[in-house]
């Protein structure tokens, strides 16, 4: 059993007598605490019937750790003597159980997660949205010069470039010129 620490904690045992459950027993519980001190010594235990028998620790309870009961019996007529029994306090994060879980956000005050899309789904939402950005590449990239501002703007250009006076830049001796000169002078 688990509960926090410093909680009334009923500790249970049941006693048999060829196998059914044994009543009007005198009963006493040796508890030990976390670190094995014992903390009750011969505590009366009360019947709840059928054989079953109990005791509630109310103090002696604030560590945490695993409190270990043995319920006795002197009566050589039941099938134990000797029954153990456990209760273990503050162990498992249990000190953070604080409310009740009715006290907390009720479900009508979110909304649930919506089940997450299949791979099929994606799959068929990508095709979707790469068609659209495609769609949008109108011509052919190789084209585009061709035609509009770019075109319009190469036009203007060679239309300057054409105009252009280069009977200077053509007479004008280039190294290879000059080489092929000095080759005939030399000669």
């Amino acid at each position: 059993m688990l509960e926090q620490v410093s909680t009334s904690v009923k500790f249970l045992a049941f006693f048999t007598a060829n196998t059914t459950g044994k009543t009007g027993l005198t009963v006493t519980i040796d508890i030990y605490n976390p670190s094995g001190s014992q903390i009750v010594t011969a505590g009366s235990a009360t019947a709840l019937g059928g054989g079953l028998y109990s005791y509630t620790l109310s103090t002696d309870n604030s560590s945490e750790g695993e409190y270990a009961a043995i319920f006795k019996t002197t009566d050589s007529t039941v099938d134990a003597q000797h029954i153990p029994s456990l209760w273990v306090l503050g162990r498992a994060g249990v000190e953070n159980l604080d409310a009740a879980t009715s006290t907390r956000l009720p479900s009508s005050s979110y909304t649930a997660p919506s089940t997450p899309p299949t791979a099929s789904a994606i799959a068929t939402q990508v095709r979707s949205e790469l068609t659209t950005e495609l769609n949008r590449l109108d011509t052919n990239v190789g084209s585009r010069a061709a035609s509009g501002t770019l075109a319009s703007d190469v036009t203007a250009i060679k239309a300057k470039t054409d105009g252009l006076n280069l009977d200077r830049v053509n007479n004008t001796a280039t190294l290879s010129h000059l080489g092929n000169l000095l080759a005939q002078a030399n000669s």
